[in-house]
């Protein structure tokens, strides 16, 4: 974080309190942490201008749209030069259904997260991946059945502090 002020527990208390409401009033959000809301306002700027705050989402609830599907597809590349990982990246870029994606360690070379709206539209896209030329030697896909726990935001109290709870 060279340059940068250290993130304090104000600053830390803003992104929580965004994390779970981002449409929270600069009045509301400064009563949380507080501040006066011209304090308030000033840190929040100084996060989104830190690139700390990188933008605002909206946490959209598929089953109120109807049918769709998540599932999880490990990828596992036939060869292993950097050229090899930057075609992979390049070709689930072009994918909006792949919602989510790591090169990871372990048995697989790569973990994606893919919402498609039937398992007819995500062996379109397994077999786009297929015909690209890239070398994959395998992709091993887990469907969701259940969403046992929904992501609500990042741990960032332990993360920055360094903490750590025993389980």
């Amino acid at each position: 974080m060279s340059g940068r002020k250290k993130i304090d527990a104000i600053d830390l208390g803003i992104l929580n309190a965004l994390q779970l409401h981002g449409r929270r009033s600069f009045k509301m959000l400064a009563d949380l942490v507080n501040l006066s809301p011209t304090a308030c306002i000033s840190r929040h700027k100084r996060l989104e201008d830190e690139k700390v705050i990188r933008r605002y989402v909206t946490d959209i609830n598929l089953e109120a749209l109807g049918r769709s599907l998540t599932l999880y597809a490990e990828v596992t590349l036939a060869s292993h030069h950097p050229e090899d990982f930057a075609a992979f990246d390049r070709a689930i870029g072009q994918f909006a259904e792949v919602t989510e994606a790591a090169q990871i360690s372990g048995s697989a070379d790569y973990i994606l997260k893919v919402v498609v709206p039937d398992i007819e539209r995500w062996g379109a896209i397994n077999d786009a991946l297929l015909e690209r030329g890239i070398r994959i030697a395998s992709i091993r896909t887990s469907v969701v059945m259940k969403q046992a726990k929904r992501f609500i935001g990042l741990p960032l109290d332990l993360i920055a502090n360094g903490d750590q709870t025993s389980a």
